[in-house]
């Protein structure tokens, strides 16, 4: 299914380079994934099926094309006490995820409990990653601000201008040293995009604590924020499917770009909001992309 989608995106048209931002500062590029509202990639759009507004106002889509290419990606595992009952089927979730390899893929693997660790530095070889996670076992608490901070500054070493980082976790946090406010600022100032895999679950012997009840919403936040996204196994053998649909978010997407009619030198942030018209006999159809630009 993944592999005839890409084919049929690549028989669009292409561009060789992933760039959320244009050389040209009179110009702003928006890659965008559409998807059903059930999760699927969407293949076969045509410019018209797009507008694009900037603080309010629609803008003319100068550009319209597909990208397809490797990507630099930080995976980031929790293994703090709290996934000890998920932790066994992460694994096949980052199998998954790194089964649909582009050539010049690269991928480091954080983990985090207490502290979070570079455990495997960028490698080509994505079997080291695997083999790492399956012999890890879940302890202690959980750092995930700091491990997605420091999984940003990694990817500053990145060779691919494609750039994101995937998080498996429960989303509590009790941890860390970053605090929301600086992690919200450095995302916003990266051209990294978000994704989590989340394994929320009401605990039955007890009642959550406020970080088991916030932590969901805050990633969620942050990875639309990116143009990222948010995702949750119902079962075990779902995050098979969840790994191959992130991997086609992160190596193919639509790329639209437009000349605002705003200076681009105000050091102002702007909105950005799309609007998508569904084929017929297409259901409704959703956009991730990087809400906001300078």
């Amino acid at each position: 299914m993944f592999r005839t989608f890409l084919a049929s995106l690549l028989a669009l048209g292409c561009s060789a380079c992933f760039a959320d931002a244009a050389p040209d500062a009179s110009r702003v590029i928006v890659p965008v994934l559409v998807t059903t509202d059930h999760g699927a990639p969407v293949a076969g759009l045509v410019k018209e099926n797009f507008r694009l507004f900037e603080d309010g106002k629609e803008q003319q889509i100068t550009d319209f094309g597909v990208e397809h290419g490797p990507v630099s990606l930080g995976i980031l595992v929790d293994t703090s006490g709290s996934m000890t009952k998920s932790f066994a089927s992460v694994a096949h979730g980052v199998a998954s995820l790194l089964s649909d390899e582009v050539r010049g893929d690269e991928a480091f693997l954080i983990e985090f409990a207490a502290a979070a660790q570079v455990t495997v530095p960028f490698t080509g070889d994505e079997e080291k990653i695997i083999q790492q996670t399956l012999h890890e076992r879940p302890l202690g608490r959980t750092c995930l601000l700091d491990a997605i901070d420091l999984g940003l500054r990694e990817l500053q070493r990145a060779r691919n201008p494609r750039r994101a980082i995937v998080v498996f976790s429960d989303g509590g946090d009790n941890s860390s040293h970053s605090s929301e406010r600086e992690l919200r600022k450095s995302l916003a100032g990266s051209d990294v995009r978000l994704f989590v895999i989340g394994f929320f679950r009401q605990p039955s012997n007890r009642s959550p604590s406020r970080e088991e009840l916030e932590g969901p919403h805050l990633l969620q936040e942050l990875a639309q924020e990116t143009g990222g996204g948010l995702y949750w196994p119902e079962r075990p053998d779902a995050l098979v499917r969840l790994g191959h649909l992130v991997a086609t978010e992160l190596h193919t997407r639509y790329v639209l770009s437009y000349s605002p009619a705003r200076s681009r030198n105000d050091g102002k942030t702007h909105i950005i909001r799309i609007k998508l018209t569904s084929p017929r006999g297409v259901g409704k159809l959703e956009a991730s992309f990087r809400q906001t630009t300078r």
